[in-house]
């Protein structure tokens, strides 16, 4: 599957993509709608919108390259 052109290299549109296909795939396999909703950090549901801004700021590819960064080699 090509996913960088159905994505266009966006993060946020693979989760959305993502979303979707988990949605089809229970509505063929049992016939039932499951909802899906925008990709969102666990720690959002743990603290106000407010704290999780002054904690982990709005950029949260910082985190995703320091968590990637622990697992490449030089």
């Amino acid at each position: 599957i090509p996913f960088d052109l159905l994505t266009e290299g966006s993060t946020a549109r693979l989760y959305e993509l993502k979303g979707e296909v988990l949605a089809r795939g229970i509505r063929l396999t049992l016939g039932r709608e499951l909802p899906v909703f925008p990709k969102r950090r666990f720690q959002e549901g743990s603290m106000t919108g407010r704290t999780f801004q002054q904690v982990f700021g709005s950029h949260s590819d910082l985190y995703r390259h320091h968590f990637l960064d622990q697992y490449t080699t030089a």
